[in-house]
């Protein structure tokens, strides 16, 4: 059985994400972030639709970030 993912709006899933609006915006591929369009979050068929974001990946995605940047900044503390 596969279970659908619910697809927030920008101000719900920045919300829950725990992050701003624009913070979610700019974490977006195409703005030279980490979130992928099309797995994290997906545009409408028209220039005017919103985008939807698919808050669980785009938390799994924060929080391994957030891990990188960690372990990179405990590295250069040992060096």
């Amino acid at each position: 059985m596969t279970t659908k993912t619910r697809l927030e709006r920008t101000p719900e899933a920045a919300r829950q994400c725990g992050v701003s609006t624009q913070t979610l915006m700019r974490y977006r591929d195409d703005q030279g972030g980490f979130l992928a369009s099309g797995i994290d979050y997906f545009y409408g068929a028209h220039p005017n639709s919103p985008i939807r974001w698919n808050v669980p990946e785009c938390m799994r995605q924060i929080n391994h970030r957030g891990k990188l940047n960690r372990r990179a900044k405990k590295f250069i503390e040992e060096a």
